[in-house]
């Protein structure tokens, strides 16, 4: 599997872009893995990350995606809650699909 520039979520279409954070983007609050930005339907992981961290990442950010796309995010629902429930989705997801991630075709 290699990880496409686009993918549609619900719908929506959703950039996906690897690359090392800067510090512009740590001093933005971007300082952690990844993140999905609802405003600009878009998913950033940092490149600095192996294989294996990008792959859980892409799965975390992927489903925040779902949960802003479905209204889910919109219904008040706690952020620690949403996270508990994006993190055990993407580990499962990586724990028990056999799923290869190559870079990005250029």
């Amino acid at each position: 599997m290699y990880i496409p520039e686009k993918i549609t979520v619900l719908g929506k279409e959703i950039t996906i872009e690897i690359k090392p954070f800067t510090e512009n983007d740590r001093k933005a609050g971007h300082d952690l893995d990844g993140f999905f930005d609802p405003c600009l339907n878009k998913i950033c992981i940092n490149g600095n990350l192996g294989r294996n961290d990008i792959k859980e990442t892409l799965f975390h950010e992927l489903f925040h995606a779902v949960f802003y796309h479905n209204g889910l995010r919109q219904t008040n629902i706690s952020s620690d809650l949403e996270e508990i429930i994006v993190n055990q989705f993407s580990i499962f997801v990586c724990d028990n699909f056999e799923i290869a991630i190559k870079r990005t075709k250029k």
